[in-house]
């Protein structure tokens, strides 16, 4: 019963992100949800081509927040729409995010 209630609380951590949560937080976030990571894997590529690039304290370009946006909701497809071991809702993965990035998103 102990294993149940620590997965219980690991996955109540993961339920939602801080206000203040970076767009690469935010990308880490929905990949940390797939439960097979080698199918989403290859669009990751992006975001360790950013992370590599990205100078300590520095903030992410315009272009880089673009393609994040995007690798976000290459990853949001894949949630809704192939995740073997989770039924995922749009409205709810989306309510767990920062409303920096959802303003964003939605002017995308």
């Amino acid at each position: 019963m102990g294993a149940g209630i620590a997965l219980k609380l690991i996955s109540h951590e993961r339920a939602s992100l801080p206000d203040d949560a970076s767009y690469i937080d935010v990308v880490t976030y929905a990949a940390g949800l797939a439960s097979d990571s080698a199918a989403i894997d290859a669009s990751l590529d992006k975001l360790r081509h950013i992370t590599a690039l990205q100078k300590p304290g520095s903030s992410l370009t315009e272009a880089d927040q673009d393609a994040l946006v995007k690798l976000y909701l290459t990853i949001e497809t894949y949630l809704l729409t192939k995740e073997p071991l989770r039924n995922i809702k749009k409205e709810e993965l989306r309510q767990k995010l920062p409303a920096a990035f959802l303003q964003d998103l939605a002017e995308r």
